[in-house]
């Protein structure tokens, strides 16, 4: 193997040339043959060890949707030099070409695409990282306690002076901090199947009923051809009364008799085509039992090259004239979605990454590339943006005295908690909460990251549940939301067995 490798190498550094090679390279190239072969080596050891799952429909969904880089380039699948995903697709759904050596690649080489995502997250996390992670949504507490919060006081007079409203701003400008915002202008050009996509599904139709005609058996074809989810099990969707099925099938469906199959059923994103496997019953109670073979209409490469063309023959005319003026010309909507923070939903957009990275990042009036989501092609115009700032204590007063008020009523809930403190030394939970007049509530299987039933999610009080001692009374716990007395009642630490099971699927989620 390692003379294989290095004869390799020789063979690429020399090209068509037999060039003498020094020995100060050749010392290279068997050093770079050697590392290649202990690379390779790690690898096929790493995926015996990761024992990576790959299913037979990732591996479907992988050819159809993101064939391998020498398919792209292979002319037979090219039109005008750009990769042609109409022609692909034509070329892997003839049942005349034996394509399971591609099944094979691709199936190889899905399980070292994985292995790269994971040792990509594991170079960033550390295993205690990973472990502190899975600890803080899975660790549970199961707690009693009596709390004591603002809302208990709203009956109580508590008014507001302009100098309290003051001095709490002051303390809390953070608290009044308006983020940066964005808006964006933007054209929608979405993709949507053309004619001549509904034709060709109509042509793969029509060669299905030829294969029938020739004697092929429906449950065989629909194995090979039905993108519908019972495809594995010959088409088979089972059986029907009349009103189980949409109104477009169900006349079909039932004037068929046992064996005979349908004509093409067009919908407006599917073609299928039924076949009657066996009925029953009669009048109301009839029922039939149906084979499908369903295909979902989508849109072929030339469309969708033909809408980019469109985004892009934009995109060149409104960095010149200015997006507005340019949709106008092309006779294309704009539309605005007004501002938005960092990060957040998108206005008429959505939650598209690429989209608020592009508002935050580049200067007003420019334009962007054609950025493709969701089968749509966006032309985005940063339209205005404003800078981070603190709210001015005038555009705030209203806030300001409601957050005042809350302020001094959980300072209220504090002194009544402190005032029991004496009491709570050797108490029990529930005495002291007989003498405050208080219910004990309780809350169970309460993560670190979790909320309290009636509280919300309060980080102290959960913490403090964490760490205090079990089956007694441990307080008063002041915070932001109100004050409590609490009684650990059990901590349920992670089960380790099912960390290991979980952590490469916690691994998986942090790439996302």
């Amino acid at each position: 193997d390692y003379e294989k490798a290095f004869n390799d190498e020789l063979t690429a550094y020399r090209g068509e040339e037999d060039i003498p090679v020094l020995p100060s390279v050749a010392r290279i190239l068997r050093e770079r043959a050697w590392n290649r072969l202990v690379n390779s080596s790690i690898v096929e050891k790493r995926l015996e060890d990761a024992s990576i799952p790959i299913s037979d429909e990732e591996v479907v969904y992988a050819i159809r949707s993101n064939p391998p880089e020498f398919l792209r380039a292979n002319e037979a699948f090219l039109t005008n030099g750009r990769f042609d995903y109409q022609k692909y697709r034509q070329a892997i759904d003839d049942p005349s070409v034996d394509w399971r050596w591609l099944e094979s690649y691709v199936r190889s080489e899905l399980p070292i695409s994985h292995l790269k995502q994971r040792v990509a997250v594991a170079a960033r996390v550390t295993e205690g990282e990973l472990r502190e992670l899975y600890v803080q949504s899975t660790e549970t507490v199961d707690f009693s306690f009596v709390a004591f919060l603002p809302g208990d006081f709203e009956d109580v007079p508590t008014p507001v002076s302009p100098a309290e409203m003051q001095a709490y701003y002051d303390q809390h400008l953070e608290e009044f901090r308006v983020p940066e915002r964005a808006s964006l202008d933007f054209v929608a050009m979405p993709i949507a199947p053309s004619e001549e996509d509904r034709g060709y599904l109509r042509s793969r139709m029509q060669e299905i009923i030829q294969r029938l005609a020739e004697g092929t058996p429906f449950e065989d074809l629909a194995r090979y051809h039905s993108e519908g989810p019972t495809a594995a099990q010959g088409g088979d969707i089972g059986t029907f009364r009349r009103g189980d099925l949409t109104p477009e099938l169900e006349d079909v469906a039932f004037s068929l008799q046992p064996g005979q199959v349908s004509g093409v059923i067009e919908t407006e994103d599917a073609f299928q085509l039924v076949q009657a496997v066996e009925k029953s019953g009669s009048g109301a109670g009839e029922s039939v039992r149906l084979r499908q073979i369903f295909m979902k209409i989508e849109s072929g490469g030339e469309t969708v090259e033909k809408v980019r063309l469109a985004a892009d023959a934009l995109r060149q005319s409104a960095e010149s004239a200015g997006l507005r003026q340019a949709a106008s010309q092309a006779g294309v909507a704009v539309r605005s979605t007004g501002l938005f923070e960092e990060g957040s939903f998108v206005p008429g957009i959505g939650d598209f990454r690429g989209a608020n990275l592009f508002a935050f990042t580049s200067p007003v009036g420019s334009v962007s590339d054609p950025i493709f989501n969701n089968d749509v092609y966006f032309v985005l115009s940063v339209a205005s943006r404003d800078s981070s700032r603190v709210e001015a204590f005038e555009e705030a007063t209203t806030r300001l005295r409601e957050m005042t008020a809350r302020e001094k009523r959980i300072r209220l809930a504090e002194q009544e908690a402190n005032r029991l403190r004496g009491d709570a030394a050797g108490a029990t939970l529930d005495a002291l909460a007989k003498r405050a007049g208080r219910e004990v509530r309780r809350a169970d299987l309460v993560t670190r990251v979790g909320s309290v039933p009636t509280v919300g999610r309060d980080t102290k009080l959960i913490l403090a549940a964490f760490s205090a001692p079990a089956g007694r009374l441990h307080g008063p716990i002041h915070t932001d939301f109100g004050s409590y007395y609490i009684r650990q009642e059990k901590v349920t630490p992670i089960d380790e067995q099912r960390y290991m099971n979980e952590k490469a699927y916690l691994i998986r989620s942090l790439l996302t």
